[in-house]
């Protein structure tokens, strides 16, 4: 017996974690809450969450902020300090999209489970496990630098010498800095990991996390294409208490967002 069937109107969503197909129509009602997905590469909501934290320890970090912010008072000030964005951007930007990649071969590969989880030599690890573990180092990191924080005086001597590189210099700095420091290679190799284990090398999920990690980065650049020399002035004020109070800063921020990680990884256990 053939039957025929209302034609309804297909809509599809693109750009979200989900291709979704929803059927419309005057006899729709019945179907209102059934979906056809597909998986799209996008960034879910737990994959959000788990970018969000990593992000935000690479973008708090004054290491960074402040050769951003140093860059200003270069004598060639645009230049150097595109050059040095460029570069911390591309270097960043490789190094998750080699994590994530590396992700998928493990995947592939039977090293990683269906539920996410990496296999290791006593049993699986799953992803609430390794947010515990990084959001205990993270808090050891912070208190450590707290209680040793009246032994920093200032940042190092090469961080105030920003102030008077040349574009191709200042490119290196961003280049190093985003591809050579411990704290970098493991927040955004975590990310890359996650994205990878998750859903493939999704350049969604890849530039949104690279792109939340150099906002303050970046800021400091645009800035001073919007305003020009009269944004100095308030950027200076800026620029003092960074160098004044970082390493404060620093431990708190870090241990802070410890506890958030380790939280959220507890929540999932």
């Amino acid at each position: 017996m053939r039957t025929s069937l209302p034609c309804h109107r297909i809509s599809v969503w693109f750009g979200g974690p989900q291709h979704r197909v929803r059927l419309r129509g005057p006899r729709a009602q019945g179907l209102a809450g059934v979906t056809c997905s597909a998986h799209a590469g996008g960034v879910s909501a737990e994959l959000l969450w788990t970018l969000i934290p990593l992000a935000a320890v690479i973008a708090l970090s004054p290491i960074h902020l402040i050769p951003a912010v140093l860059m200003i008072f270069s004598p060639r000030a645009g230049a150097s300090s595109a050059g040095y964005v460029a570069a911390w951007v591309a270097g960043l930007l490789l190094l998750t999209s080699s994590c994530a990649a590396v992700a998928v071969v493990a995947d592939h590969s039977g090293l990683v489970g269906a539920d996410g989880a990496f296999a290791a030599t006593g049993g699986p690890v799953s992803p609430s496990t390794a947010k515990v573990i990084l959001g205990v180092l993270l808090v050891l990191v912070g208190l450590r630098r707290w209680l040793r924080r009246q032994g920093h005086g200032g940042p190092p001597r090469w961080v105030t010498s920003l102030a008077s590189l040349n574009p191709r210099g200042a490119a290196k700095v961003g280049l190093l800095l985003s591809l050579a420091n411990p704290k970098v290679m493991l927040m955004a190799g975590a990310a890359g990991l996650a994205i990878g284990a998750g859903a493939g090398i999704g350049h969604g999920s890849v530039a949104l996390f690279v792109a939340l990690a150099s906002v303050t980065v970046v800021l400091p650049l645009l800035g001073y294409l919007v305003w020009g020399e009269r944004f100095k002035a308030p950027l200076a004020r800026v620029r003092d208490q960074l160098l004044d109070n970082h390493a404060g800063a620093m431990a708190v921020m870090i241990g802070a967002l410890g506890l958030i990680v380790m939280v959220e990884g507890l929540a999932g256990l």
